[in-house]
């Protein structure tokens, strides 16, 4: 989920423009909240120029939430009309967020929720991708090492943890050509707005 907000006069960000995003679903107990908040504070680490920076995480309600600076951009769904955006528009948008993807990626984490409305596009045509520190799962982090290739599976476990990572990076990339679409076209893939489910189906 993603919220326009402004910041009370008394917050971190008196009076500034905020997009929140949420997952989905709150953390099943508070080990769950407590494992989010790691993860996420790994990921705000991450420095790009095609991830947003996260201002502010934390959890209210048990809900956990990631304030982005909305000033200065605009969300890609309010760009593309009807008929989409013109193809060379729309291939520059996919690509920058294909490289903050991979940035991502062999920093060992992975998205999980590519939506267009999580993609904020600049006044200066920069692109910068929301909601990485967002996920709830775990599980499919990539833990290869950074900066070194892949070393052959010690076991099975290793094993089968390599084959959830390469297949949470691909279902990124998935949602990142269904975004591609909608930005081509200005339809929905399978008229569904929401990559997620486009891709269970």
């Amino acid at each position: 989920m993603a919220w326009l907000a402004e910041d009370d006069p008394a917050g971190d960000h008196p009076g500034q423009a905020l997009v929140l995003v949420m997952p989905r679903e709150q953390p099943a107990d508070a080990e769950a909240a407590a494992q989010w908040e790691q993860r996420a504070r790994k990921a705000v680490r991450l420095n790009h120029p095609n991830l947003a920076p996260a201002l502010e995480l934390g959890l209210i309600d048990r809900w956990p939430y990631v304030a982005y600076a909305a000033a200065g951009a605009t969300a890609l769904t309010a760009q593309i009309g009807a008929d989409g955006l013109p193809a060379r528009d729309a291939a520059d948008t996919t690509a920058q967020i294909g490289r903050g993807l991979a940035f991502a990626h062999e920093a060992g984490m992975v998205h999980g929720d590519v939506q267009p409305y999580l993609v904020r596009v600049g006044d200066n045509g920069n692109v910068r991708l929301m909601g990485l520190e967002v996920a709830l799962d775990t599980s499919a982090e990539l833990a290869l090492p950074t900066g070194s290739a892949a070393a052959p599976a010690a076991d099975a476990g290793e094993a089968e943890r390599r084959r959830q990572q390469r297949a949470a990076a691909r279902r990124d990339v998935l949602t990142l050509a269904l975004v591609l679409h909608l930005a081509l076209t200005g339809q929905a893939a399978l008229d569904e707005a929401d990559t997620g489910l486009v891709v269970r189906r």
